[in-house]
């Protein structure tokens, strides 16, 4: 299981990031809030990661905080959303899009 990674950031795109770590590059999604807070290009970076094994593919995810790396592991826990589900959800609306609190009155009538 890979949990975290800190090297330099060498690419940057949509919702995808390349972190180089001692000369192994590293592809990884990340969420909204990475996105929002990366270091220029050549910076360094730490992220917390989700390493998804597949019978065809490894896919790692990263995260800013335990609170973002949690809540995706419960998401994708749910019968029915796969890693992919949970990271794009991630990626579009952020964690607080994630996070809806309704009272009684509104989920029963």
């Amino acid at each position: 299981m890979i949990s975290s990674l800190k090297g330099i950031l060498t690419h940057s795109g949509n919702n995808e990031i390349l972190l180089d770590v001692n000369g192994v590059g590293y592809g990884v999604f990340i969420t909204k809030k990475v996105s929002d807070n990366l270091p220029p290009i050549e910076g360094e970076l730490r992220i917390l990661t989700f390493l998804d094994v597949k019978e065809t593919a490894l896919t790692l995810y990263g995260f800013y905080d335990e609170k973002e790396q949690e809540i995706f592991k419960l998401l994708i826990s749910v019968s029915g959303i796969s890693s992919k589900i949970g990271s794009y959800d991630f990626v579009t609306r952020g964690i607080s899009g994630n996070h809806r609190t309704h009272n009684r009155k509104s989920i029963y009538g």
